[in-house]
């Protein structure tokens, strides 16, 4: 499953990170989704508030967030979504060249590989989430095995199992109501600059013949 969006999706998905309220909303206003920024205990989450401002092919929220960089000074950081009916899980760890890895489960089948995606284990999730322990570890694996039949179940388990907080957050509509919460917009020159760039990448791609 290619994380380049192809359609649009909509939540659930957040993304938390170990940076304060004020390094997120920076990070969120740098780039094309616009993100409700939640203050949690021990974290800063980040929600879809809405679609892309990107144009298309990039236009879908969830795929653009999930793929999205987090600098190291608000690593570590871990995402939680469910794109194309899979659960996708991210995990971002501190380092200078830590490299995202990603676990992708299908209902009915359990984790599957993506061609392209750096696979995470269970121990990179225990230590982005400062959770470690064989009890876990071995709870996680068991969950991530288990074909079961919904994704956004088998995030919110798997949030349980690494005690992160915000797992009731997903696949409920960001509102107003969310305590110390607030939207940041993309900056138009943050939108602007990704269109530009992806339009020159599209052409390329078009004039070496890659995409035939």
């Amino acid at each position: 499953m290619a994380l380049s969006p192809r359609r649009r999706a909509g939540l659930p998905g957040l993304c938390l990170m170990r940076g304060g309220v004020d390094s997120v909303s920076k990070w969120a206003a740098s780039g094309v989704v616009p993100l409700r920024v939640i203050p949690l205990d021990g974290w800063t989450a980040a929600l879809p508030a809405g679609e892309s401002r990107a144009a298309a092919p990039y236009d879908a929220c969830l795929p653009m967030l999930a793929a999205r960089r987090v600098p190291g000074r608000l690593r570590a950081a871990l995402g939680f979504f469910v794109i194309d009916g899979k659960a996708v899980i991210t995990v971002q760890p501190r380092g200078l060249r830590a490299q995202a890895r990603f676990v992708v489960w299908e209902p009915e089948s359990g984790v599957m590989r993506s061609p392209g995606l750096p696979v995470a284990r269970p121990q990179d999730l225990q230590r982005a989430a400062r959770r470690p322990g064989p009890r876990a570890a071995r709870a996680l694996r068991d969950l991530l095995r288990s074909p079961g039949d919904d994704a956004r179940s088998l995030l919110a388990a798997a949030m349980v199992t690494l005690d992160l907080p915000g797992g009731e957050l997903l696949g409920a509509a960001p509102s107003a109501g969310i305590a110390g919460s607030f939207v940041v917009e993309p900056a138009p020159r943050a939108v602007s600059g990704f269109d530009s760039a992806a339009q020159d990448e599209i052409a390329l791609r078009a004039e070496l013949g890659l995409d035939r």
